[in-house]
């Protein structure tokens, strides 16, 4: 259940895998939502989240969200509460003042992704990786959290480690999320040391092609001048 006092945003978050990638629906008591000003929907890689902006009491009730592909549809319920705040209490929305930093290391290394926050019951904090939820009994992982802090180490970099990580943040006000890549360094200099090497071919073949007037073709491992005239091919880097 999601909780919320009038005049404030609430929002709702369900993680969703499936292949065919589905197509994404919310529904309010059986009638589709249209986004607008009242409505907004987004999506962070997995993670579909439903906006509710300035809430009545009229937006309590039953929402729905359905995934629908090839394989079939499915769907999920979650109930919105909107409720006047007690005298003398204090509530907030999850909030996110810290996002994690995109970093990168060399394989087998360390990593550390660490996100600060804030709210009123105090949030919970759940990391994700390609899709699926991490979890403190994972030997790639480590997860350490606080009332407002939570950190996230990655025991050793590789191909199947790196990529993007999503954190969110929730209390039964709604949800704030943050995402940040998490890259090996070897791999980073490889693709710049190719898209380099390609250019520089790239300018060898057109001033040889200048100085010739010959058709210059590249190839995987040297430059070949032809004797007919024409311009410049590149078959490949």
């Amino acid at each position: 259940m999601v909780m919320v006092e009038p005049g404030q945003s609430a929002e709702i978050t369900v993680a969703v895998t499936g292949h065919p990638e589905p197509v994404i629906e919310w529904y309010k008591n059986k009638q589709m939502l249209i986004p607008g000003d009242k409505y907004l929907t987004r999506n962070v890689g997995q993670a579909f989240t439903l906006s509710i902006a300035n809430a009545s009491r009229e937006d309590g009730g039953k929402y729905e969200l359905t995934a629908q592909n090839s394989a079939g549809t499915v769907a999920t319920f979650v109930d919105v509460n909107v409720v006047e705040p007690a005298a003398g209490s204090k509530s907030n929305l999850p909030h996110i003042t810290k996002a994690p930093v995109s970093v990168q290391s060399r394989a087998g290394q360390r990593a550390v992704l660490t996100c600060v926050f804030e709210g009123v019951p105090m949030p919970t904090a759940v990391w994700f990786h390609g899709g699926e939820r991490l979890t403190e009994d994972m030997e790639e992982v480590d997860i350490r959290s606080t009332e407002t802090t939570s950190e996230l180490t990655i025991h050793q970099l590789t191909e199947k480690t790196a990529g993007e990580y999503l954190i969110t943040v929730r209390n039964a006000y709604g949800e704030d999320l943050a995402k940040a890549m998490v890259m090996i360094e070897v791999l980073i200099r490889l693709m710049v040391e190719t898209a380099v090497l390609c250019r520089f071919r790239f300018i060898v073949a057109s001033v040889v092609q200048r100085i010739i007037g010959s058709n210059i073709i590249i190839g995987n491992n040297s430059i070949i001048a032809s004797e007919t005239s024409g311009s410049a091919l590149i078959e490949s880097c």
